[in-house]
């Protein structure tokens, strides 16, 4: 059960206090958003793992890992093959990209523009030279324009924003 919760946190942006959670299904399938549910073993994890497998309208794909920690609080620990550490806490951008100098500055002057401030930031990659992985945790709400526009930038593929949780 707490892992759909947390399905429901991330797919939807409801809190775990939310009254809507018990009618989740009949809200999912108001806004289109078709899913089912797998059990699976995920091997020696954490035991409120949840694995989901996204696909946008556009077809791009992301896929996240995370548990409940308790308290309602969450912890998304891996995006895409990448070990992260998101807390839900803040506004979060997530930007996969070809590891090159620039795109760092290029992302935080697409924010700087539209005033929002990063609260933290991480970034990995696989191995130099190949592709990497912004987490980008703001103190203001990253709207679908911000996403669009990364997503132009050429070497820039399926940046993402997250709602808190």
């Amino acid at each position: 059960m707490v892992q759909i919760l947390l399905f429901w946190q991330v797919c939807l942006g409801y809190r775990t206090d939310d009254t809507r959670i018990r009618s989740s299904r009949k809200h999912a399938q108001a806004e289109g958003l078709v899913y089912k549910f797998i059990p699976a073993d995920l091997g020696d994890v954490h035991p409120n793992i949840v694995r989901m497998e996204l696909i946008d309208k556009c077809g791009r794909q992301i896929v996240m890992s995370g548990c409940s920690v308790g308290v309602g609080a969450i912890l998304l620990t891996e995006v895409n093959d990448y070990k992260v550490e998101i807390t839900g806490q803040y506004p979060t951008l997530i930007v996969p990209h070809i590891d090159r100098p620039g795109f760092v500055a290029r992302v935080a002057y697409l924010l700087a523009e539209e005033a929002i401030n990063i609260a933290k930031m991480q970034t990995t990659r696989l191995s130099k030279g190949t592709e990497a992985l912004m987490i980008i945790e703001t103190g203001q709400q990253v709207d679908v324009r911000i996403v669009e526009k990364c997503n132009n930038i050429p070497g820039i593929q399926g940046c993402f924003a997250l709602a808190p949780l």
